[in-house]
């Protein structure tokens, strides 16, 4: 997936220990003296001036790997069909060595990156 996290996610990120050389790109998080950028958005970090305060922009695979990697939490995104037609739900699993459970899931998403962002969130918000 190549969409980038949200703004809002990006920080919540950094809070959590997200490594912030892992990203090509960042947000920028205060700008004082420079008109050309605009906070919240995000721009390649090659671009943007020693002075201006950045954090990570990671994909979305980029984040999902790394929840793997650190945490041992699987988030997955399905579609099923409904009356509405097809939608889309995470589901977050826990592994270890032996053991696999899942630990949420949540339906309701018409499309799948929107599915995985509220996966990272609520794995931010509530397990990690």
């Amino acid at each position: 997936m190549e969409d980038f996290v949200n703004f809002e996610l990006a920080k919540k990120l950094k809070e959590k220990g997200y490594p912030q050389h892992w990203s090509d790109n960042d947000y920028i998080v205060e700008n004082e003296y420079e008109d050309n950028f605009e906070i919240g958005a995000y721009y390649d970090r090659c671009l943007i001036p020693e002075h201006i305060v950045t954090i990570a922009a990671p994909t979305i695979s980029q984040v999902l790997k790394w929840l793997r990697d650190k945490f041992f939490l699987h988030i997955s995104q399905k579609p099923y069909a409904c009356k509405d037609g097809l939608m889309w739900m995470y589901e977050i699993r826990k592994f270890n060595k032996r053991i696999v459970f899942v630990i949420a899931n949540k339906t309701g998403f018409i499309k799948e990156e929107e599915a995985l962002l509220a996966g990272i969130e609520y794995v931010l918000d509530n397990l990690i």
